[in-house]
């Protein structure tokens, strides 16, 4: 569920088309990743409008966004994800959407142009429909009233359009581009964000116990909260393979104190959790160093997206696959693909095992 550094993806049948098109194919899957990480700040954008935090999963997401539809499977389900909803639904049109369009005359344009008639002229774009308006701007750049029997004819810069979602949903804009969120929240995609909430709350308590990226732990915990109880019941295998807890569970009054354990305890969450490291199953005797990325993976290099190799430590190269190329996802907002020739940085701290 928490999603960290270095994960890699299956390539989808968009890398496998791409595969001998050199900087044709780079260029074209540039495009397509700044428009991913475009629709993925919008998302974020209607979740902060919402007051909803990006771990919450939501039910669906409607997205208008011109090159979305033509993105492969690999791309869709990158935007899904970034997004966290189970659905992502591509709308050809903002009127489409789950908005109301409101149009305002704009007087600093219409004074001007129509001294003592602005006042009539104003009325007249009031009593307009809205989205007719919008449709006959969007198509002709024009707009076409009646003001006592004469028609007069008005452009964009003399109407101000506004874009309001419906009850239950936020939105965010840039120009063509939509993101709309149901915000509806079931009792099940509550119970997933309290999951996803304590996957961050035992990662803070690792760093703060000073554990390693790859130490193992036990964790008992216990719930103020039925709902919260129920969330780690029904998610606890998930969180424990991102906490790498070798044992997640409940704990009861009769259970020993444990002098090697630390307590923990999130009181805006109704959470006491106790973690202690453990040895993982049949893990690497001292003398066995583990491998940095840099020398675990080979022979391809990435595509560097949005961080500037200035403010990385070190390169990382990335296992050569018989697909056309791999991808790695470094952080929540920058993206990476694995394509011949190019390379990705990332901090030299991060190592993975043999």
């Amino acid at each position: 569920m928490e999603r960290g550094l270095g994960t890699l993806r299956e390539p989808a049948e968009q890398g496998q088309e791409d595969a001998g098109d050199g900087g044709l194919a780079d260029e074209r899957i540039a495009s397509q990743m700044a428009l991913v990480r475009r629709v993925a700040e919008l998302g974020r954008s209607a979740r902060a409008t919402a007051s909803i935090r990006i771990r919450q999963p939501l039910a669906r997401a409607l997205v208008t966004a011109n090159g979305l539809a033509d993105l492969g499977g690999e791309f869709r389900a990158l935007v899904t994800d970034e997004l966290n909803v189970r659905t992502l639904q591509l709308v050809e049109s903002t009127d489409d959407g789950p908005s109301e369009i409101t149009v305002r005359p704009n007087f600093r344009s219409l004074g001007p142009r129509f001294g003592r008639d602005s006042a009539a002229v104003g009325t007249a774009i009031e009593a307009a429909s809205p989205v007719a308006v919008a449709a006959s701007l969007r198509s002709t750049g024009i707009l076409r009233v009646h003001v006592g029997g004469t028609e007069v004819v008005l452009t964009a810069q003399d109407v101000l359009l506004a874009r309001a979602p419906l009850p239950g949903w936020s939105m965010a804009t840039d120009g063509d581009r939509v993101v709309a969120l149901d915000l509806e929240i079931t009792p099940e995609l509550r119970r997933e964000g309290l999951a996803r909430e304590v996957v961050r709350l035992v990662q803070d308590a690792r760093k703060a116990d000073g554990l390693a990226m790859g130490d193992h732990i036990e964790v008992l915990w216990s719930a103020e909260s039925p709902d919260l109880a129920l969330a780690l019941a029904e998610h606890g295998s998930a969180i424990s393979a991102d906490v790498l807890a070798s044992a997640f569970g409940p704990r009861s009054a009769a259970s020993p104190a444990d002098p090697s354990a630390r307590e923990h305890v999130c009181p805006g969450l109704g959470l006491a959790f106790a973690l202690r490291p453990v040895a993982p199953r049949g893990h690497r005797p001292a003398d066995q160093p583990t491998r940095t990325l840099a020398a675990a993976w080979s022979g391809w290099h990435a595509l560097h997206g949005t961080h500037p190799p200035a403010t990385a430590a070190s390169l990382v190269t990335i296992s050569k696959y018989s697909a056309a190329r791999k991808r790695i996802r470094m952080h929540s907002a920058r993206w990476y693909l694995a394509i011949p020739g190019t390379h990705v940085t990332m901090p030299a701290s991060q190592s993975l095992g043999a």
